[in-house]
């Protein structure tokens, strides 16, 4: 599918390209106010944590690894994963 610029020659056509679906999940559209200070505050937070807990890591430095743990995962049958310290730095 193409597009013609103005003026109706076929000089200025260009694909076009659907604009990118960013996110479909609607549990990600946040609406906060502008007069919401405290909502602004809790959406600030929320962005600035952790992603992940430092609880729930281990390092080992004999075998130089992070081992991770968590809730049990489905698919791989375990709740921890194990990487070298300069892989895990990596992600």
């Amino acid at each position: 599918m193409t597009a013609r610029v103005p003026g109706g020659s076929m000089r200025g056509t260009f694909p076009v390209i659907p604009p990118p679906v960013i996110c479909a999940r609607p549990h990600n559209q946040v609406r906060i106010a502008a007069e919401d200070a405290e909502g602004r505050k809790k959406l600030a937070g929320y962005m600035l944590r952790a992603p992940m807990s430092l609880a729930k890591m281990t390092y080992d430095a004999a075998a130089g690894s992070i081992i991770y743990r968590s809730k049990m995962h489905l698919g791989l049958k375990r709740n921890f994963q194990v990487m070298p310290g300069a892989q895990w730095l990596a992600q």
